[in-house]
């Protein structure tokens, strides 16, 4: 579980950084080349949390503790299919 827990870490620290390139893009060249790479980092992550961390968590943890973990990254999945949505700010 730790190793899981140390590329989780990672994944947001990349992500994070990733989202600060976008908005300090220097023109829109940058822009969409940020937006791209931020969306598939976090297509990829959202993924391996769905393949990996869940199934991990409902094996090691009791009943129903990961659930609200699952609920609010099902929100974020929603939100962020949302067309309309916008990353920058």
């Amino acid at each position: 579980m730790e190793r899981i827990s140390r590329s989780i870490c990672v994944d947001h620290r990349q992500l994070a950084l990733t989202y600060r390139q976008l908005v300090d893009a220097a023109d829109d060249d940058e822009l969409t080349r940020y937006q791209n790479q931020l969306t598939w980092q976090l297509a990829r992550h959202v993924v391996g949390e769905e393949v990996v961390l869940f199934p991990a968590l409902d094996q090691h943890l009791r009943d129903g503790d990961a659930a609200g973990d699952r609920h609010q990254h099902r929100t974020h999945r929603v939100l962020c299919a949302d067309p309309s949505a916008s990353l920058v700010p």
